[in-house]
């Protein structure tokens, strides 16, 4: 069983490893529009709320 510790780190570098994959393929959605809205500037607006919110 992990502790408390251990799976707040493991959570930590989940995260961090989604962030580093938004950065790197975000832009790929940036042309996509679904209800007027483009989902790689929503994505990419979204992953620095949280990197913000990390910090």
């Amino acid at each position: 069983m992990l502790s408390k510790l251990s799976k707040s780190n493991y959570l930590f570098q989940l995260l961090m490893l989604f962030l580093i994959l938004i950065f790197v393929f975000g832009r790929a959605f940036i042309g996509i529009s679904i209800f007027g809205f483009r989902i790689g500037e929503l994505i990419v607006a979204f992953s620095l709320l949280l990197t913000l919110g990390a910090l």
